[in-house]
């Protein structure tokens, strides 16, 4: 091996050490020292590329991948990058575009199938996306780009069972994925589904018991879905919203019919209602966190 070859070689090690450590920064120093001496090596126009979309510098990226790809039109890395420049570009049609040609030559490529499931949930076409998502999953059952997409694609169509399911996977596979687990949970609480949000909740509990947050918020779910707290449901749905209408549906059925013994009995009703809603839910709350 003569010294050029050494030196390209040493390089193309350093700088794939860098990337496995999420240096990028160091690899690019690295790459701005070599590259001028090599400028039609392909390794390191790929490494250009790839650094750049990294770094979101996607004009920049989008340059050295489409040179590489001029004189490596099959590289797999190459298209791969590729396909993720245009989605993030919203060239949607062009990304497509390269998953099926990466698809064509790599019929067995999970991740290629669960990003393409992403691209098209991007593009609404959610039963598309749910059968790209299921095939990475069959031939990867722990992708996590394909979970994420089976996930997303159960969320939109309201699937619980599989939403619920697919969640609890993705989180006791890859628990770096709570931060989708608490997109979920939110999403959940807002809908006013607390059950829903309460059983992710324990999942998560489950693959991290140690985590004091994440059982202060089953804590917190648990009360929240407890069956005594039923009848505030309109407010937790809609917090102020749902309490003011409340309080405008009872003042103006007091005003057409004030002096009537049924409203007067409802008058009743109401203001119990109203100090229920005050002093049950922290009392709740101090009973179940004890």
């Amino acid at each position: 091996m003569n010294s050029g070859d050494e030196e390209l070689w040493t390089a193309h090690r350093q700088i794939e050490e860098c990337l496995d450590r999420d240096r990028l920064d160091h690899a690019n120093k690295i790459l701005a020292r070599v590259m001028p001496n090599y400028p039609d090596d392909r390794e390191l126009t790929f490494f250009a590329g790839y650094i750049a979309w990294r770094q979101d510098d996607l004009d920049d990226a989008s340059q050295h991948i489409e040179r590489l790809l001029a004189s490596d039109p099959d590289s797999y890395r190459g298209r791969s990058v590729m396909a993720a420049i245009h989605d993030e570009q919203g060239q949607y049609a062009d990304a497509e575009r390269v998953y099926i040609s990466l698809l064509k030559d790599y019929p067995q490529d999970a991740t290629q199938y669960a990003r393409y499931a992403e691209l098209m949930l991007k593009t609404l076409h959610v039963e598309k996306a749910g059968a790209l998502a299921s095939e990475a999953l069959r031939l990867d059952p722990h992708d996590s780009t394909a979970l994420r997409a089976k996930l997303m694609t159960a969320l939109v169509k309201g699937e619980k069972a599989d939403m619920d399911e697919t969640l609890a996977d993705l989180v006791r596979k890859h628990p770096e994925a709570m931060a989708t687990a608490y997109s979920m949970i939110n999403v959940l609480l807002d809908r006013g589904d607390d059950k829903a949000a309460l059983r992710i909740a324990r999942e998560m509990l489950a693959a991290r018991p140690h985590d004091a947050e994440l059982l202060d918020l089953v804590k917190q779910l648990n009360t929240n879905s407890h069956w005594s707290l039923k009848p505030l449901w309109p407010m937790q749905k809609f917090g102020w919203g749902g309490a003011i209408a409340i309080w405008f549906v009872a003042v103006f059925f007091f005003r057409i019919a004030p002096d009537n013994p049924v409203t007067n009995t409802i008058a009743i009703v109401f203001i119990l209602y109203v100090i229920y809603s005050w002093v049950w839910p922290p009392l709740l709350r101090k009973i179940m966190q004890r």
